[in-house]
């Protein structure tokens, strides 16, 4: 998957589960990490630019980081 195709699939799977959650919860890294297959540093760099275009901001959860829209 291309790099541009990869950050609009995220930016659609992160989209679509703030709508089901009502807003209320967020999108977890481990989640994306499983849904396209990529490691550590592959969500890292693409989330960077993600959130570098302010689409998302991160906040800690109880258990782990969550994405959420911005």
């Amino acid at each position: 998957m291309e790099e541009l195709e990869l950050i609009e699939a995220l930016k659609t799977e992160i989209l679509k589960n703030q709508k089901l959650s009502d807003n209320k919860c967020g999108t977890s890294i481990i989640y994306l990490m499983m849904k396209f297959n990529l490691n550590k540093e592959e969500i890292r760099k693409n989330l960077k630019k993600l959130y570098d275009e302010k689409f998302i901001i991160v906040r800690q959860g109880i258990n782990q980081k969550l994405i959420f829209l911005k």
